[in-house]
């Protein structure tokens, strides 16, 4: 017959609580930030892209981010009347235009609210491996968001020609979580946004995105997130606490 103080010992041993995502994140990434060089965003006019009718809250205007690149947002002065018009911003780098609704929508992406609403806060830049790296931190700005939603748009350039560019929408605010995770020389990305259960890692590779299927960590909710869900809805925090029994990287029964 088995022991219950054995049992209890054994289910007890499942589980590291880490007690703050921080401290998770200090686990899976020993290493010190690789963007060193960092600015907060200054928005810089520079034209205007009228819409059909002449109102400020509905015209585009075209807004510089950072000093490096020639890298343009196109984005409303004020906020318009609906949200559903954020659909209608771009980006563009190098002569390159690029709809912020075509990054949103990869497949990587869960989008938690309908109409999204990005605020530009920092931007960075790193050169690694053979290529150039552009990392702007954003936010959501949904009013009717309880707390903000924290993304990345990471910008992969050669020799000032764009190679490729991915939104990862709900991310960790904390830029170590870009990386390279298992020594391959590629930059990679970990994916641990709000709410979600499990902690993967994203290979970018030349043009595109690979998740790799042999890392990844289980985390849970602590009982008073738990609680706070149930009982006020949702809320806006990483779990921390590791399931060992169901995770492939770092930690093992």
């Amino acid at each position: 017959m088995e022991n219950p103080k054995q049992k209890k010992n054994l289910s007890k041993n499942k589980y590291t609580d880490f007690r703050s995502p921080e401290k998770l994140l200090n686990k899976l990434n020993r290493l010190t930030n690789l963007f060193n060089e960092k600015e907060d965003v200054e928005f810089y006019y520079e034209g205007e892209t009228q819409s059909t009718v002449n109102n400020d809250s509905i015209s585009l205007v075209k807004k510089r981010i950072g000093t490096k690149y020639k890298f343009y947002l196109y984005t409303y002065k004020y906020t318009p009347p609906t949200y559903a018009m954020f659909h209608s911003e771009y980006l563009e780098i190098n002569n390159v235009k690029i709809s912020i609704d075509s990054l949103l929508n990869k497949v990587h992406n869960t989008i938690i609210e309908k109409n999204p609403y990005l605020y530009f806060k920092t931007i960075s830049y790193l050169h690694f491996g053979k290529n150039d790296f552009i990392l702007v931190g954003l936010e959501n700005r949904n009013f009717n968001m309880n707390g903000s939603i924290f993304s990345y748009l990471l910008i992969k350039i050669d020799e000032n020609q764009l190679i490729s560019s991915w939104i990862f929408y709900n991310g960790f605010d904390d830029e170590r979580v870009f990386a390279d995770f298992d020594n391959d020389g590629e930059l990679d990305y970990l994916d641990w946004g709000v709410r979600k259960n499990k902690i993967s890692l994203y290979n970018i590779k030349n043009y595109s995105l690979v998740k790799n299927n042999d890392r990844f960590v289980f985390v849970l909710p602590s009982k008073g997130q738990t609680e706070y869900e149930r009982t006020r809805g949702i809320s806006n925090d990483w779990y921390s606490i590791v399931d060992k029994s169901k995770s492939r990287w770092f930690f093992k029964l």
